[in-house]
């Protein structure tokens, strides 16, 4: 009688490397929280900056919803949170081109007088408006990567906010720890 060869064979044997270890500063959250696992976190800071929008420090999450964005980053993997005032760097460039460009072709007449000169005042404008800038929310992540968004208030309570924000999580991470 003969033995029956067996349809799948195992050439070679795989080892699984301990899925534990950190490989460099690399990290992945494998936690998906699903809406039927019913975690309850605890709403520790929440800022509103409008009836919609919000920014909001619970017990794992930290949550950013803006006009533009909605994101959720893990609180442990934040390292801090700033609020700072940015220069915009593509009306700086727009307005500080245009603007003598049109002044030079108004003056050499190859544009008429009247557009040379709302060319020159509208980027005078624009590189105002770029010189100005624009506050930012920055987040920074423990192994590096910063995230900004664009915030339309700045006040007192916002500059609060973040200041206690960032004493929760220094004080989560020591715990942590």
């Amino acid at each position: 009688m003969s033995q029956e060869e067996p349809y799948f064979s195992v050439q070679k044997d795989y080892t699984v490397s301990d899925l534990t270890q950190d490989a460099g500063d690399y990290y992945y959250s494998y936690s998906y929280l699903y809406n039927w696992i019913k975690m309850e976190e605890n709403e520790d800071l929440k800022y509103e900056l409008d009836s919609y929008f919000f920014l909001k420090l619970s017990t794992v999450f930290f949550e950013v919803s803006l006009p533009t964005t909605h994101r959720k980053f893990e609180r442990k993997m934040i390292q801090s949170v700033a609020l700072k005032k940015k220069k915009l760097i593509l009306p700086l460039l727009v307005g500080g081109i245009v603007g003598p460009l049109s002044l030079v072709a108004a003056n050499i007449g190859s544009v008429s007088l009247f557009t040379g000169l709302s060319l020159f005042i509208g980027a005078s404008l624009l590189f105002y408006f770029g010189f100005v800038g624009n506050f930012q929310l920055e987040v920074k992540f423990k192994n590096g990567t910063e995230n900004q968004f664009f915030i339309e208030v700045e006040n007192a309570d916002i500059q609060y906010f973040i200041q206690q924000v960032n004493t929760e999580i220094v004080v989560g991470n020591s715990r942590s720890s």
